[in-house]
């Protein structure tokens, strides 16, 4: 399993509003129909202004190409909510593991998520 993250930096009211329901609307039925998509999780920190999206695929390279065809979205969500982002890959694959009842560690994970 290889982990994707995005973070977004920007206004908290425009992260929560546009960017929740850009992600909902426009993200999530693009990585559904991404092959070795395993499953997501989008987190909001309203007092630092910051939305992490984190996906999971099954290998490296659908997860490398899932994420050049997601980048005019991740433009279009920066330019609706007024933010900056910035994008980091875990490497670490955990064979045997897959969404359902994974619990792996993410050591490349900002220090106040670990």
């Amino acid at each position: 399993m290889i982990a994707h993250l995005v973070e977004f930096h920007g206004p908290a009211e425009q992260l929560e509003t546009e960017g929740m329901r850009g992600f909902q609307e426009r993200v999530v039925p693009v990585l559904r129909a991404q092959p070795g998509f395993e499953g997501c999780l989008t987190l909001l920190n309203r007092e630092h202004g910051r939305i992490l999206g984190l996906t999971l695929w099954d290998t490296e390279e659908n997860g490398r190409l899932a994420g050049a065809r997601l980048e005019q979205e991740r433009r279009t969500g920066m330019e609706e909510m007024s933010a900056q982002s910035r994008c980091r890959t875990s490497t670490r694959s955990w064979p045997g593991c897959s969404a359902a009842g994974a619990r792996p560690s993410f050591p490349n994970l900002p220090k106040e998520l670990s």
